[in-house]
């Protein structure tokens, strides 16, 4: 019978080793598990920090700004027509807009004045003619022209391209054509069929 206990306990004592080993085998992968998942953990969110780092440094760039909120506020032409709120649109009839295209690419490299005349039909502004004032400076991000006449309906001038938000001047220009045309609108033309547009 003491024969038997110590068997037994040689077994037992052989059992719990194994038991021991096994535990630790597991201990031991699920330790390296933890680890690589730590590692990935690490990996991605250095990464995350960087690609932060980098897009807050070119976003903060002088200009880059600019060019995502003209992108956001601005409006393309299609069709001839093009949205200057929510609601309501500007119709270029006949080949008005062919013009203006024709005006912008011969100063693409300077910046220039055109004032829209037309009608108003429920809001939505029918462009008919341009009319072309006097320029006495033109350069790559100024003009300065004579006044639109009362009779336009949009005082357009353009920006270099993709930089559609107007400048204090712009505002305190349109503000006084907008006291002889109380129907005005501006338009700023940053690209080719592109337009941004202020009440």
């Amino acid at each position: 019978m003491e024969d038997e206990i110590v068997v037994k306990e040689e077994l037992g004592e052989e059992f719990e080793e194994e038991l021991e080993c096994e535990e630790n085998g597991e201990d031991t992968v699920k330790e390296e598990q933890r680890k690589k998942f730590f590692k990935k953990i690490t990996v991605v969110s250095v990464a995350v920090i960087m690609i932060i780092l980098v897009l807050s440094y070119y976003l903060s760039m002088p200009g880059v700004s600019e060019v995502i909120v003209s992108l956001a506020i601005s409006s393309t032409v299609k069709d001839n027509q093009i949205e200057y709120n929510s609601t309501n649109r500007i119709v270029f009839i006949g080949n008005t807009y062919e013009e203006l295209i024709a005006i912008y690419d011969a100063n693409y490299a300077k910046e220039f004045k055109v004032c829209l005349k037309g009608y108003i039909d429920r809001e939505d502004y029918y462009i008919t003619e341009l009319y072309k004032p006097k320029m006495y400076v033109q350069r790559f991000n100024r003009v300065v022209s004579e006044p639109c006449p009362a009779d336009c309906l949009i005082d357009l001038h353009s920006h270099p391209e993709l930089h559609c938000i107007p400048s204090d001047q712009d505002i305190k220009t349109f503000l006084r054509f907008k006291e002889r045309q109380p129907k005005a609108i501006m338009a700023i033309m940053c690209e080719r069929n592109r337009m941004n547009f202020y009440e």
